[in-house]
């Protein structure tokens, strides 16, 4: 191996990831169809923000369940990767 490299490997939570990630997106308010998740109140009270975040999880948990049932294997999984697109 070359000692001109380093490698450094970050592990990140993927919860905390997705919070994080919904959270900056309800402050910038860019997608029409999370819109509906920023609370009301203060976006920066992280109760507010958890319990919208919990509920934007479940209701795409179900979408997404009730998608595989309808969809076969590749186009749930292309559905899956354009959800948000």
């Amino acid at each position: 191996m070359n000692p001109e490299i380093k490698i450094i490997l970050i592990v990140c939570d993927p919860v905390n990831r997705a919070y994080s990630d919904f959270a900056q997106v309800i402050k910038r308010k860019e997608f029409p169809n999370i819109i509906e998740y920023i609370p009301d109140g203060d976006i920066e009270d992280d109760n507010l923000r958890m319990a919208s975040f919990e509920k934007f999880i479940n209701d795409y948990l179900e979408k997404a369940e009730a998608k595989r049932d309808d969809l076969n294997d590749e186009d749930f999984i292309h559905w899956v990767r354009t959800i948000y697109r």
